[in-house]
């Protein structure tokens, strides 16, 4: 009786053990999650370069049930080095939120998930904020994982097949009990045999299909954190969801899936996990909720969404609180793009600029003088208007449209493309999504067909500009290096222009954009001012005067 007593003894203690150590890192974390507001901090970042976040994108384009109107795609989404500025907006506590986030950005889901009065109450009550953060904080961040599949195109025979046969070996071991009664050494051998055989095959299972364990444990907590912020929604978001149909009573099994490799150190989840691969627990579990998702996905995909949407609009709140100023956009129907005051997100100390593209531009200037800028501005900020509800301009009225752009050339050694190749394939996307589509569209073209030579670059970029600027909803910008382009699209597109200043051996740029074509160069000034030798400064400059 006295070695009961200190077994059971030994078991409180661990329990007490492990409550007293979970109080003090709860209390730790709360203080934590209240700080970041005010420090304008994250919850946490990541510095590997394998993470990825567009599982949830991935999924919606698999499916084919979500409008592609609107798509960045990966050509757009390269130029525009979207991946630092979604880096930048990313304040979410969840993996799914910066999910969320990503497909925001990529323009697949419009922007009615940005709920300007949940917004709002974040930046004006403090109690509620640190709610809703810290219900969100719990969920965390579960790096690559999956979980929207189980809503989108996922079906239960995607994964292995259930074996009826893993639920007569599950109770074997306890058969093997019952047998002691009748023949004590058989019934050993039928226990130790079965339970050997059992963690065989669990741990077989497990590491086979480790990612869709984690998955499930996932949103199962997905799940759980619905439950808790729904209540504290009102009106806000869709909090139309009933959680307790189908898919609640799901939270008592994500304990079954917790990975022991996780805390190696918690005594009582490693004698769960003995227990698990004993009776292959883990098996039947995930068998069991797989399919209970999946019957019940209208239910879990309102589950998901609830907490990534409240987690999207936290990382929109965040990212404003931190931009020198900002609007939400005017969208019409009837107008193109008037913008005022727009600057770069990503850019320290941006220098803001306005401009009218009721018009098509043919912009001009010099080199580093800020034309790219410039039209990445323009760009990004109708991805932000699309995507987020939110543009880094002081005024900024437009018609809802796609983004396209050909401006990041280079080579492509893997597909064997020369950089005019390259250029070719960039441009010739823009003219197919124009075709068969009744959106509007936003083109980027920075230094047109400049893979090739003088006389079939000015002859080749005069017709495309032209063919394009005759598309009927269509916003163009283009910019280039050829003054030339200038008198012979001077019909078809308005001109504008960057320039600079050279005062001896020093260049200056005002980044400021200016009505009229640029009337001035600075390649063979910075041949100069960078102190290549004089001859070759010299004799450009005396070429230059007598042929051209």
């Amino acid at each position: 009786m006295s070695s009961l007593y200190f077994y059971v003894g030994v078991v409180l203690i661990i329990i007490i053990v492990t409550i007293i150590i979970s109080i003090t890192e709860n209390r730790k974390k709360r203080v934590i999650v209240k700080q970041l507001w005010e420090q304008n901090a994250k919850w946490l970042e990541y510095n590997e370069t394998f993470i990825n976040f567009d599982h949830f994108y991935r999924n919606l384009i698999a499916d084919g049930n979500v409008s592609r109107e609107f798509e960045v795609d990966d050509v757009t989404w390269h130029d525009l080095d979207m991946d630092s500025l979604f880096k930048e907006i990313n304040h979410t506590f969840t993996t799914v939120g910066e999910e969320r986030l990503y497909a925001a950005l990529r323009n697949v889901g419009a922007c009615e998930d940005v709920d300007e009065n949940f917004i709002a109450r974040l930046n004006t009550d403090q109690p509620w904020r640190e709610k809703i953060t810290w219900i969100l904080s719990k969920l965390s961040k579960q790096p690559n994982s999956d979980t929207s599949k189980y809503f989108t195109h996922y079906t239960p025979s995607g994964s292995v097949r259930y074996q009826p046969l893993y639920a007569f070996l599950s109770v074997l071991p306890v058969v093997g009990i019952g047998m002691l009664l009748i023949n004590f050494l058989l019934g050993i051998l039928v226990i130790i045999g079965a339970l050997l055989l059992n963690m065989v095959i669990s741990y077989q299972h497990k590491s086979k299909y480790e990612n869709e364990y984690s998955d499930l444990f996932y949103g199962l907590n997905i799940i759980s954190v619905a439950t808790q912020l729904k209540p504290h929604f009102h009106d806000m978001l869709n909090t139309s969801v009933n959680i307790e149909d189908g898919v609640k009573h799901l939270q008592l099994f994500s304990t079954l899936l917790i990975n022991e490799e996780a805390d190696q150190n918690n005594i009582l989840l490693q004698l769960l996990t003995g227990v698990k691969h004993a009776f292959i627990l883990d098996y039947h579990v995930c068998h069991y909720i797989i399919n209970t998702l999946v019957k019940n996905k209208d239910t879990y995909e309102k589950c998901w969404h609830l907490v990534s949407t409240a987690d999207l609009n936290y990382s929109v709140a965040m990212w404003r609180r931190q931009l020198p100023y900002y609007v939400t956009p005017n969208a019409v129907q009837d107008e193109s793009m008037v913008i005022h005051d727009v600057y770069h997100p990503l850019i320290t100390e941006p220098i803001s600029n306005s401009i009218d593209l009721r018009q098509n531009i043919l912009l001009t200037g010099s080199n580093a003088s800020g034309k790219s800028t410039f039209m990445k501005s323009l760009a990004v900020n109708v991805i932000l208007s699309n995507g987020i509800n939110t543009s880094t301009s002081g005024y900024f009225k437009y018609v809802p449209g796609r983004v396209l752009s050909s401006m990041d050339i280079s080579d492509s050694i893997s597909e064997g493309d020369s950089y005019f190749i390259s250029e070719i394939k960039s441009l010739k996307r823009i003219i197919e999504a124009l075709n068969g589509s009744n959106a509007h569209f936003y083109c980027f073209i920075d230094e047109i067909f400049k893979g090739t030579n003088t006389k079939e670059r000015l002859a080749a970029a005069e017709v495309l500009l032209r063919f394009l600027s005759t598309h009927r909803r269509i916003s163009l910008v283009a910019a280039t290096h050829d003054i030339e382009l200038t008198e012979t699209l001077c019909d078809e597109m308005v001109m504008y222009h960057f320039s600079e200043v050279l005062e001896g051996d020093d260049i200056f740029f005002d980044y400021q954009i200016k009505k009229g074509p640029a009337q001035t160069s600075n390649a063979l000034e910075l041949l100069r001012i960078f102190n290549f030798p004089k001859s070759i400064y010299k004799d450009s400059k005396q070429i230059l005067e007598e042929y051209y």
